[in-house]
């Protein structure tokens, strides 16, 4: 289990965010919450976050992130752009997220 989602297991409404691995696996998933955070995230960074959950659980974790890792290339160097700044720290080139 990723234990970095801070966020999510601070506002989490179910005692047992500690017992899953990921917020698809709660009963009552999705939560206003996550609809909240979704909307948000995706005008800041690009990515509606339920969307994103509901890949992650249809097709698993590794494939999204190939998924998300390959649409973040950075094109001057092959790094990855960071999804919140859309900067790449390995050669500082901004890079617009379509």
């Amino acid at each position: 289990m990723n234990k970095n989602c801070s966020f999510f297991k601070q506002k989490c409404e179910n005692g047992k965010i500690y017992e899953i691995d990921y917020c698809f696996d709660c009963d009552l998933f999705p939560s206003k919450i996550h609809e909240q955070y979704s909307k948000k995230y995706e005008k800041r960074n690009g990515y509606n976050f339920l969307d994103s959950l509901n890949l992650i659980k249809k097709n698993g974790a590794d494939w999204f992130i190939a998924e998300v890792e390959e649409k973040l290339k950075c094109e001057n160097c092959g790094d990855t752009i960071c999804i919140h700044n859309k900067l790449c720290y390995s050669c500082n080139r901004d890079k617009l997220i379509e």
